[in-house]
């Protein structure tokens, strides 16, 4: 298995894997040349808190889920089949990593997808189950 660190899209025009990356300690990680372009340590600590937001296959159906617009808590709710909670404590690690935004309305909470191009990283993703 090759170890790699995935840059994600919207920080890179495309994803970068980074072969080494495991051998190096993550607080080592200053700048890695793909290319001409640099990638710098803070790009690379907030690409990984995306896909750590990422890391859950209630937090990905609901990206995906709000790949048509947005929804309100109830209806995620429905698709994760979690407990009222659970679902809360997702969306906030999704709200916290800048994926998603919400806002209340009465007693509803709705959120839309901030960074809509995180589903090119799902799409990428989907073509490589394909292969």
């Amino acid at each position: 298995v090759v170890s790699a660190l995935l840059v994600p899209a919207m920080i890179q025009a495309c994803l970068v894997f980074v072969p080494d990356a495991a051998q190096r300690s993550y607080d080592s990680l200053r700048t890695v040349i793909y290319g001409a372009s640099p990638i710098a340590e803070q790009t690379l600590r907030r690409a990984a808190e995306v896909f750590k937001a990422l890391g859950h296959p209630s937090r990905l159906a609901m990206i995906a889920a709000l790949e048509g617009g947005e929804r309100c808590v109830c209806d995620l709710h429905e698709i994760v089949e979690g407990d009222l909670s659970t679902v809360s404590n997702h969306l906030a690690v999704l709200r916290h990593a800048g994926l998603v935004k919400s806002e209340r309305r009465g007693t509803q909470v709705f959120y839309t997808l901030r960074l809509r191009c995180i589903l090119d990283v799902l799409r990428c993703v989907n073509r490589f189950e394909d292969c």
